[in-house]
């Protein structure tokens, strides 16, 4: 309870939580546990009511993209390096300066020209392409961005919050218009995960939101995986 409450707190004040001096590691990987246990299980319990109670859910439900490829590298991507990924884009520069900003939203602007298909370069490229896009920022606009977020570091917690979100409504396929009313439910898992990551963010350090998005999605993918066998 005292988790819920400290998050409610957060959604309505991001800017009135403040680094940790001191961090137990183990004590926030116990919460953690406890936490993503509750509300995966809470999201899956809803998915599959309304997966056997509707059937036009359960075709945007079952409409979600897989990666073809072998369980090894289908694990690599998801449970590694999504995550780190997600993390430098969405989280990282929640302790705000002029670093952080750079690579955030250098990681950001090259994720979605990639979703977008305005570039077609591997994914190799894709990192030397947001290694470079983030320099640029850093001798541009990162000293005067970062001066500016910090005057708006609510606004800028909600819009990667809902950036992180919405990102996942991507996974589906929408049949009929209505189908978009379908998203909230769908990504509802996301928004509490990504309200709480971004809540360790600033509390304790970047380093633990990485483990613990790898963890979930490990466990995730290694659930589906083992549904398939």
């Amino acid at each position: 309870m005292v988790l819920v409450s400290d998050l409610y707190r957060f959604l309505k004040n991001p800017k009135q939580l403040k680094p940790s001096e001191e961090t137990n590691f183990f004590s926030v990987l116990k919460e953690f546990f406890i936490y993503d246990f509750v509300i995966t299980f809470c999201w899956a319990f809803l998915i599959g009511i309304c997966t056997l109670l509707f059937d036009d859910f359960a075709s945007v439900f079952k409409s979600k993209k897989t990666i073809n490829d072998t369980a090894i590298n289908i694990f690599l991507v998801v449970a590694i390096i999504a995550p780190i990924l997600e993390e430098f884009a969405y989280r990282f520069s929640l302790r705000i300066n002029r670093l952080t900003i750079s690579v955030g939203l250098a990681v950001q602007l090259i994720m979605y020209l990639h979703l977008l298909k305005f570039i077609h370069v591997s994914f190799n490229y894709r990192i030397i392409l947001m290694f470079i896009t983030a320099i640029v920022f850093y001798f541009s606009i990162g000293e005067k961005l970062s001066v500016y977020l910090r005057q708006k570091i609510n606004l800028y917690v909600y819009f990667n919050l809902l950036l992180f979100t919405l990102l996942h409504a991507l996974n589906f396929s929408y049949f009929e218009i209505y189908h978009y009313l379908y998203i909230p439910l769908l990504i509802s898992l996301q928004f509490f995960f990504g309200l709480y990551l971004s809540y360790v963010r600033i509390k304790h350090n970047f380093l633990y939101v990485v483990i613990f998005h790898i963890i979930h999605n490990a466990f995730i993918i290694g659930v589906g995986l083992l549904i398939k066998l």
